[in-house]
């Protein structure tokens, strides 16, 4: 997978060349960041109804640009590194061991995801820190924004059209899952 590789380090140099240095980026099964390796991971699954409710606490919270759900994702988690410092170690390990209890009430329980709320988890301390760094930074970098979106499209426009690239990350998604069970 040669294009995954190739779109990673096109992240990366997106990030240096916007003077953003402290991160790496890698393929994950979803978006997120690990503060612990200063690494984001982002996805190339979908996930429509997550999504939905992103992209509408965007619009919501101020964003005045039209962006890929895949922009604003990856931005979030750059948004998670840039605002890290805001809090304290302690309010951080609050924030996540409340986090753990959710996803694992939600991994005991697979109806609870119905009830889990989106609107709670974006309200979080980190998260709604994040989300406020991205909004900003599309609002007053929409020029940087939108090389990244063409660095995006163009890579993901790749991915997608390559029926051999999507059966291997199909592939590799459910070795991880079965890894995991």
């Amino acid at each position: 997978m040669d294009v995954i590789e190739t779109f990673s380090y096109q992240l990366v140099k997106w990030l240096i060349d916007n003077d953003i240095t402290n991160v790496d980026v890698d393929l994950g099964i979803d978006f997120g960041y690990y503060n612990d390796k200063h690494v984001i991971e982002y996805s190339l699954f979908t996930q429509d109804h997550v999504d939905e409710e992103f992209a509408r606490f965007f619009y919501e919270y101020g964003c005045e640009k039209t962006v890929s759900i895949f922009t604003m994702s990856f931005l979030h988690e750059v948004g998670h590194a840039m605002t890290l410092s805001s809090f304290t170690k302690e309010e951080y390990e609050d924030l996540m061991d409340t986090l753990e209890m959710a996803h694992k009430a939600v991994k005991l329980n697979p109806k609870e995801r119905e009830h889990f709320s989106l609107d709670w988890y974006w309200h979080m301390p980190h998260e709604f820190a994040a989300n406020i760094w991205a909004i900003n930074f599309i609002n007053n970098h929409f020029d940087k924004v939108c090389a990244l979106e063409k660095i995006v499209k163009t890579n993901l426009d790749t991915i997608y059209s390559d029926n051999d690239i999507v059966a291997a990350l199909y592939q590799w998604l459910d070795q991880l899952n079965e890894e995991e069970a």
